[in-house]
Parts: C-alpha cells; structure tokens; sequence
C-alpha cells in the first residue's frame, strides 16, 4: 500500500500509530528508578559509640532495616542541600503540601515526623526541622532541607554546606 493509501484509510494508520507509541513507553527500567544511585536499601545511619555514649560519625552511615538503631540525641555529619521553588505546592512523599517557607527537610530513609537539628558547620547557626519528604537523590548528600531553613542556616547562596545533625525526636 502506498502512503497515499495510508492517508485515504485512517484506521491502519491510527493502528500503527498507536503501536508504536504503546512500544515506545514500555521499559524494563523502574518509573521512578535512577541507575546513578545507589541502592537505597543500604544502611543509612550508624551513629559511632564513643566513651559509651552517642557519638558523632562523619557521615550519615547505615540504617539496620529501619528505626531501630536511631536514638533521640543520634549526631552525623553530611552536605545538606536545600529545595524550593520548584516542588511548591506539590505533595510530598508524606502526602503534605510542601510549603517553601516552612522548616522541612527531605531524607531518603528517616521515618516522617522526625524532628532533626541542623547545624551548619561554617558559621555555627541552627534550625529545627521535621523529615516530611524522600530525598536527595543526589550522590554524597542525605539531607535536603527547605529554602526557608536553608536561608536560616546561611547557605542559600551557596546551595549546600557541611552540616552536622542530631535527632531531637522520633514520631
């Protein structure tokens, strides 16, 4: 048949149209996988013991299948990074509305409702914030926090900043 026929009967052509837009949307790939990451299945806090108490680690290491060895007063270290403009108004992985100017902060295995304090290690400021959201996915950074803490801590500028974390509260 030639292209003309094509164009003269419409139904083989929306037929095929229809397959090839149907092949071209399956993958293999997970919808919201991303091959750069590491599996997110891995331990993501181990606080170091030192002289029997919590003590500090230098990164946020590994979580044991959970909660179960985090402990309120638990501290790490880590390159936090903040969000904003453009998850305003969207969901969170909580289900909440993210709010821009809210103290909030995004972790990829914290459970929500966890109340952290973020300390920024260049200039000493503070903020509370609550885990409300999964994130970041970007390798070498466990905690994304809100424009508005991002703004308290000093780092809006710059977009990320050594911090050190210390859990106030479990839910």
């Amino acid at each position: 048949m030639t292209l003309s026929g094509w164009i003269r009967r419409p139904a083989p052509l929306a037929a095929l149209l229809l397959l090839a837009f149907s092949m071209s949307t399956c993958s293999s790939a997970p919808r919201y996988g991303r091959p750069d990451l590491p599996h997110l299945a891995t331990k993501d806090i181990s606080p170091a013991k030192e002289l029997g108490e919590r003590a500090e680690s230098a990164e946020l290491g590994p979580l044991r299948g959970g909660n179960e060895d985090l402990e309120a007063g638990d501290r790490w270290r880590t390159q936090v990074s903040w969000y904003g403009e453009a998850w305003h108004g969207k969901r969170t992985a909580s289900g909440e509305i993210f709010n821009l100017s809210e103290l909030s902060a995004a972790h990829r295995k914290l459970p929500f409702g966890t109340w952290l304090q973020v300390t920024n290690l260049s200039n000493g400021k503070s903020v509370n914030v609550r885990v409300n959201d999964r994130g970041p996915f970007k390798r070498g950074r466990s905690l994304d926090v809100s424009k508005e803490a991002a703004r308290q801590l000093g780092f809006l500028r710059d977009g990320t900043t050594q911090v050190e974390v210390r859990v106030l509260s479990l839910p």
